[in-house]
């Protein structure tokens, strides 16, 4: 396990190992996690995550395409980044395995990063499937970041 992103930290990332994770665990986008699918492309698929002791931790339902992709091969890439200028945000990659336990507090905790009230019909429709959902758990092997803030800026007037 990697409990210092500056260990596994790409020399030509725009950000040190703490200033990654703060943007992890601040980010309200959806992770962009890459698997391999069956036969052998990538496959990205956007999910909720949380960033916490130096993993990246999503949930699925233990039957989706990305749960048996990673069931089957474990090295993923991933991308957390904001989608408007200036551009910025983190990507890598790493292994990832599914996890087959009780995911009802990472579950919990994604919907409440995720959603703008704890009692939405998302929330309630996420947690009668808590039977048949999983956690994946993704450690980073390699990671870097980018910050086009600088050049992005308008200088107007």
């Amino acid at each position: 396990m990697v409990n210092n992103l500056d260990d596994v930290l790409s020399s030509k990332s725009s950000w040190d190992g703490a200033t990654i994770e703060h943007f992890l665990s601040d980010a309200r986008q959806p992770l962009r996690l890459a698997t391999i699918n069956a036969a052998g492309f990538p496959q990205v698929t956007s999910l909720w995550f949380a960033f916490t002791g130096g993993a990246l931790w999503c949930c699925t339902q233990q039957n989706s395409l990305v749960s048996k992709h990673i069931q089957r091969e474990g090295r993923v890439g991933f991308e957390a980044a904001v989608n408007e200028p200036p551009y910025l945000g983190v990507s890598g990659y790493g292994t990832a395995q599914v996890l087959h336990e009780d995911a009802t507090e990472l579950l919990k905790t994604l919907a409440a990063r995720y959603l703008s009230s704890e009692n939405t019909p998302l929330q309630h429709w996420l947690m009668s499937r808590i039977a048949t959902e999983v956690v994946i758990k993704v450690v980073p092997r390699h990671v870097t970041s980018w910050d086009f803030s600088g050049r992005m800026t308008s200088n107007t007037g």
